[in-house]
């Protein structure tokens, strides 16, 4: 079973709390997913809230996130990649065949 949260747009300094707001409520969750497939930009204020809940999670003794970042994500995989995230975050192309049953799904815009 797993909790998503399902984000979309842009996501930059200007929505940093709010961010970490929303990752915060998943700090205790034992399977989580972050789908990203409808980011079209990120920037280092966003990598900063995900090492932190990364690093949140990890010392409660959870195992990595997982992020859906399918084919299709073009710039934020690209950010993605260049940041080593795909090597901290388990990375998935759906949710159909990686996440199992969803538990709760939030829309964070």
């Amino acid at each position: 079973m797993a909790v998503i949260l399902v984000f979309a747009g842009e996501y930059d300094l200007a929505c940093q709390k709010e961010l970490r707001r929303e990752l915060q409520r998943v700090y205790a969750e034992p399977n989580v997913v972050l789908d990203f497939s409808e980011v079209t930009y990120i920037d280092s204020s966003c990598i900063t809230e995900l090492l932190l809940l990364n690093r949140a999670r990890r010392e409660s003794g959870f195992e990595r996130e997982s992020i859906l970042l399918p084919n299709g994500s073009g710039a934020t995989r690209r950010v993605f990649e260049v940041a080593g995230l795909t090597k901290v975050f388990n990375v998935i192309e759906s949710l159909d065949a990686d996440a199992g049953d969803i538990v709760a799904r939030a829309v964070v815009r």
